[in-house]
């Protein structure tokens, strides 16, 4: 059986900065996925980042997945529970920053995120994932202090 995948992509931009394609995908589990995960992006070459959500991998083996041209620029995996995890990857000659004052605010299950800044466009990108069988108050009540946190910066927000 052939994994199938399917993504969402946004183009932004305006007069005074480049467009960025981001992309976001629910991979559910990226092992033995790379290649079609390769050929998916390599049909998308407009994108500079990717968003990957229920990667399924350990914080131990995140440094070992890779796909040619991409490199993992933050990745949120979870320590108790199995499964689900969010992570950014960005093409090899973005330069971006991680936004520590977004990661911080990951809760296991219930509201899991990833948030890279692009510094050539400043954009922050939010990449969030909640499990559908996680706690809807958790999620709500993260996000409103996610959105706090970010309120005092003057860069655009995906």
């Amino acid at each position: 059986m052939r994994n199938k995948i399917r993504g969402n992509e946004s183009k932004i931009g305006d007069d005074h900065c480049v467009n960025v394609g981001v992309l976001h995908l629910n991979v559910q589990g990226v092992h033995g996925k790379e290649g079609a995960l390769e050929m998916f992006l390599s049909d998308h070459k407009n994108s500079e980042v990717a968003c990957f959500s229920e990667h399924w991998l350990k914080e131990e083996e995140v440094a070992f997945f890779s796909l040619h041209g991409w490199k993992i620029a933050h990745s949120f995996s979870r320590s108790v529970m199995g499964r689900g995890g969010v992570m950014t990857l960005c093409r090899s000659a973005v330069n971006f920053v991680c936004h520590s004052d977004v990661n911080r605010h990951s809760v296991e299950f219930h509201c899991e995120l990833s948030s890279i800044k692009l510094v050539n466009v400043d954009l922050l990108i939010i990449a969030v994932y909640r499990s559908p069988s996680g706690n809807m108050h958790i999620f709500l009540d993260t996000f409103e202090k996610l959105f706090n946190s970010i309120g005092k910066y003057d860069s655009r927000i995906i």
